[in-house]
């Protein structure tokens, strides 16, 4: 989950009602908001979308990524990207032995895998 959709999603709570249920509170799937006197003072994140964001934040580092990244948006910009399948045909002509991908257009795999993250484990 993105960190704008986390926000989005975030239920609101004042402080006393989250210091009366914070139990539940933890134990909770979706991302909360905590106020004091209508404004924001805390954020409580379900364990696995924080290691998400970890691993965006992380990303954002990697200086070569931001590279590549800015290039394909300027290539895209100017016209110069195309769809996939024009890519496999070229590297099939280049080589020859490229299978022709044959999955279903709702079966196909994100372009890009989220990261699987390695942390210690929590103890129990």
């Amino acid at each position: 989950m993105s960190a704008i959709n986390l926000v989005r999603k975030a239920k609101l709570v004042n402080v006393r009602d989250a210091q009366a249920q914070l139990s539940k509170l933890i134990r909770s799937t979706s991302p909360t908001m905590i106020l004091s006197h209508g404004k924001p003072v805390s954020f409580l994140v379900p364990y696995e979308d924080m290691l998400n964001l970890v691993d965006t934040l992380n990303e954002l580092k990697d200086n070569r990524l931001l590279g590549k990244i800015k290039r394909a948006r300027t290539e895209y910009s100017q016209g110069k990207a195309g769809p996939a399948e024009r890519l496999f045909k070229k590297l099939r002509a280049a080589k020859g032995d490229l299978p022709r991908p044959r999955v279903a257009r709702a079966q196909r795999p994100p372009l890009m895998a989220p990261p699987v993250p390695v942390l210690p484990r929590l103890p129990q």
